[in-house]
Parts: structure tokens; sequence; C-alpha cells
């Protein structure tokens, strides 16, 4: 710090030139203490009104920022040979009966890279998936939109009993609700990206066991994805066809069907699949109800339906008669998750890594951890 000027350069600042700095001139500070005073408040006010513009224009909180950004997206993309035709008969790889026995336009708001953390909360429930709240769709669709365009993207559309196939390369999907209907992809069968879309039931839906998966079968990252109340899943297959299929942040629930005979139903299910990865995601059979209509569980990827691999980062598994987790592949499990008292069903010698724990979770899928599982089979 530098030291005070001597008193003699500043004359008639309360030490006049040729008088010690001991002894001021206060008869000087009785004439001028007003303005003195007035001066003071002055200072006061200046930094008061300095402070109130740096708050105000302060940038807003970057989480708020990106939320907000998304309801400014634009209307949905149509691609121009879209398909205005009724639903076409579902195909074999729609087929809901394998099992044995079981059986690029940049998102607003959103960070590049992975996946980002579900909105709210910690693990993902129905509350913080599929189509944020208080969303409304710019359109509402009742007949099958066949995708052919490379590159297409579709936002803020609600489809009611009607479904999405797309037949081209690095389509995004993205804030769409579809109820009682599904997406899925062939021909290229690459680069598609599905995130913050819902699969519910159509108002009145009578569902059976011969309804379809939501999604599949492959060449498809599914983020933030919300699959509630229908009896099928995920599908991973085709995969001579397909590209990997990578499930993020995710939370998907399948129940009994309305009308249920010998059902099969899964959270996810691998028949001839490729390579699955899964992180921080949560599969759920819980409505199931005596034999046949049990289901088979909440996450089926065995060796003997011809699947490929497995790499999982963050599971958790909740319900079926049988067992929670099945998987018959080689691949790697980390941070599985599964409810105190249930058992996997897995390959172990067929891993290259294994980590588990039992858990209690409350009433919104957030789990607390127990013990360590370890693979046993």
């Amino acid at each position: 710090m530098s030291q005070r000027p001597d008193y003699q350069e500043h004359p008639g600042r309360g030490f006049p030139a040729g008088q010690p700095e001991t002894e001021p001139d206060r008869s000087w500070l009785r004439r001028n203490r007003t303005r003195i005073a007035l001066a003071a408040l002055g200072v006061v006010a200046a930094v008061v009104a300095v402070q109130v513009t740096v708050d105000v224009t302060r940038s807003p909180d970057p989480v708020v920022a990106a939320e907000e950004s998304t309801a400014a997206d634009d209307a949905v993309a149509q691609p121009e040979t879209a398909d205005q035709s009724a639903a076409p008969t579902p195909s074999a790889s729609g087929s809901t009966s394998p099992s044995a026995r079981p059986s690029a336009t940049k998102s607003p708001g959103r960070p590049k890279g992975d996946a980002a953390p579900p909105r709210v909360g910690n693990w993902p429930h129905p509350g913080n998936t599929g189509v944020p709240a208080g969303w409304r769709p710019k359109s509402t669709r009742t007949s099958d939109l066949v995708i052919e365009r490379s590159g297409t993207v579709i936002e803020d559309l609600r489809l009611v009993n009607a479904s999405i196939r797309v037949r081209a390369a690095n389509v995004t999907i993205r804030r769409v609700e579809v109820q009682g209907g599904s997406i899925w992809a062939s021909g290229p069968c690459r680069g598609l990206v599905v995130e913050d879309v819902s699969f519910i039931k159509s108002p009145g839906q009578v569902t059976t066991t011969k309804d379809s998966p939501v999604l599949g079968p492959g060449g498809l990252t599914a983020r933030r994805v919300k699959v509630d109340g229908v009896p099928e899943g995920l599908r991973v297959s085709e995969k001579e066809q397909c590209g990997p299929m990578v499930v993020e942040d995710s939370f998907v629930r399948v129940a009994a069907p309305t009308t249920c005979d010998d059902w099969h139903g899964d959270g996810l299910q691998g028949y001839y699949g490729g390579q699955l990865t899964v992180r921080r995601s949560t599969f759920v059979l819980t409505e199931f109800r005596a034999a046949p209509c049990e289901g088979t569980a909440p996450f089926f990827y065995p060796g003997e339906q011809g699947n490929t691999r497995v790499d999982i980062d963050g599971l958790l598994a909740v319900g079926g008669r049988w067992y929670a987790f099945v998987l018959g592949t080689e691949g790697s499990v980390r941070n599985l998750m599964l409810p105190d008292g249930s058992n996997p069903d897995v390959k172990c010698a067929l891993l290259s890594g294994w980590s588990a724990n039992a858990v209690t979770i409350d009433a919104n899928f957030q789990p607390t951890v127990r013990a360590p599982l370890t693979c046993r089979t």
C-alpha cells in the first residue's frame, strides 16, 4: 500500500500547509460538515446503484436457461416423403413372441456429448423422463408417419394410435408423445436419436399380448425415454442390419395387458440383438398377474437368443416373477441395482467386470444401497 502523501502537498484538505499533521484545523471540519455528509450519502447511493445493476444484468442460471430454451424449439419438421396412409400390418421385426420362455439438428438447451442428467431428482423415474413437464405438442397425428429422408428432425409431435417408421439414417425424434404406437427403424437402421419421448397407452386402449415393442430394433440412442403402462418395452434385434443400441437416463415400466393369456412381456428384450449399452436407466415389471399372465423380466438379454454383447453402467431392475435381470452374453456390468431379495440370472464367466448391489427403493424409484451382490452363476 502506498503511503499517504505529505500534508503540505494538499493544502485545504484538513491539513493546511505549514501546520503539523498531528494538529489539523478542526474549525474547517465544523464549517464543512454538511458538505461532507452529503458527499458520503452520494457515495453510498452510487454503490447501491452499481450493486442493483449487477444483480439485474447477471446471467441466469445455465441449467434453468437450458430448460427454458426448449420451449422455443421449431415446430414439427415434416419430411417431404411422409406417408399419410393408415398403419401398415406389423412385420416380423415387430413381433412380440420370440422369447423362448421367456419367450442432426442441434438441440437447443442440451449439452453436447453424453446424455444430460435427468431434469429433476437423481435416478430416472416417470417424472424426469419422457416429454418435459408442461409440454404441449405443436401437432397431433392419427396416422403412421414414414420417414425416408436422411437427417430428418421430428419435434413436438403427439401420435394417437399411430407409429413412426424410420427408413433413413441419422434421424432425430425429440419431444414426441406416442400414445398406443411405436417407433421402429429399418433400412439403414443407424444414427437414430430418440430423446425426451414418451410411450404410453392411448385413451381407452385395450392392450393385448400381441402388442409390439414400442422402440427398436437397433442403430439408435434412446435418451431420457419414458415407457409406461404398455405390455412391451424395448426390443434389440436384427443385428445383421442394424447398428448398436444405446439406452441412457431412461425409465421403462411394462404392465400386464388388458386382455392377457400367455404374456411374455419385458422391459427390454434381446432377440438376435447386436451390441447394447445401458447407462443410468430403470426397468420395471411389477404389474403381472398369475400364470400365464406373468411376463418375463424387466431386463432380458439371454445368450440362447443369438444376442451379442451388453455393457452396463448403472441399471436398476425391479420386479419380475422369476428374475429381475437376465444376462447370458459377453460384456461388463457396473452399478447394477436389484431390490433386496432379488437374484440375477447371469453367465458370470462371460463378463469382464461385475459390480452390483442389493437396494431398497422408494415410491419414486430412488435406490438406497443395502449390500453388495456377488455374481454366482
